[in-house]
């Protein structure tokens, strides 16, 4: 998983199994809201503050993931709370969030947007002029 990848360590529980702690699950939502800041701009103390002022820019599916993120990172401050947590879960919730934010940059969708509008537009001049031309030839004008 990223999160592995990601530096973000675990811990060994007495049962022998990795076991995330709330320092864990707290550093994957600074990551998150760091990157949202890096994506949109969007300045917070808090990943659910940031979650707030993103708005719709956020797909369904990550801004849900991104919401769990912050849900566990609530619950991570009670002891037992933090037991409960599905740790898989939130792991999933982290690689969800972290492969949309790092997925290219807004600017160059917005070049992409433009680009593809303008090619679009002289396309249509293109069809109209040579449509007009035909139809003054066609009436004698020309």
């Amino acid at each position: 998983m990223l999160a592995a990848f990601m530096g973000i360590g675990y811990c060994l529980s007495c049962s022998g199994e990795m076991q995330m702690g709330a320092a864990t699950i707290q550093q994957m939502t600074t990551r998150v809201a760091q990157l949202m800041e890096k994506r949109f701009g969007i300045r917070a103390a808090t990943l659910q503050v940031a979650l707030r002022k993103a708005g719709r820019r956020l797909p369904k599916k990550v801004h849900a993931a991104a919401k769990f993120l912050a849900q566990a990172e609530e619950q991570s401050k009670n002891a037992k709370l933090l037991m409960q947590l599905n740790e898989p879960e939130i792991a999933n919730a982290y690689d969800v969030c972290v492969t949309h934010l790092n997925k290219g940059s807004l600017k160059g969708d917005r070049r992409g947007q433009l680009i593809s509008a303008a090619a679009t537009l002289a396309t249509i001049i293109l069809v109209v002029g040579v449509a007009l031309i035909a139809l003054l030839r066609w009436r004698g004008y020309l």
